[in-house]
């Protein structure tokens, strides 16, 4: 297996995944390396494979409800007597939390896949 070939990239964002997952409740900094580097694998196959960026969007509800929550929490920040600190906290609640999302849903392939990555999660903590 080569470092280009899109099983591999796959293969080892997984990886990255399952070591976020078991470091989540441990350590902040440790967790935060492997979402980037979960994050980076997964825009590696999107750049390998563009055509496949399709298969990571949720279904149509869920993007209408993230949709939902954005607007109301800008609203929100827009509204704020302090949108600057509004802003701060809308990026670090609502935009890094989700990032793990779409790693998800283009990575993760079969149920095994996320049994494993509860399992690493529930062992975290």
């Amino acid at each position: 297996m080569t470092w280009n070939n899109v099983t591999a990239i796959e293969r080892r964002t997984f990886y990255y995944l399952a070591f976020f997952a078991l470091s989540i409740s441990c350590s902040v900094a440790i967790s935060n390396v492997f979402l980037a580097l979960a994050t980076l694998g997964m825009l590696h196959r999107l750049y390998r494979q563009p055509h496949d960026w399709h298969q990571m969007l949720p279904a149509k509800g869920l993007l209408v409800a993230i949709g939902c929550l954005w607007a109301a929490v800008l609203l929100s920040v827009i509204l704020s007597p302090h949108p600057v600190i509004s802003a701060k906290g809308f990026a670090d609640y609502y935009l890094y939390r989700l990032l793990p999302l779409p790693v998800v849903l283009l990575i993760v392939r079969s149920r095994r896949e996320i049994l494993i990555l509860a399992a690493c999660a529930l062992a975290s903590v």
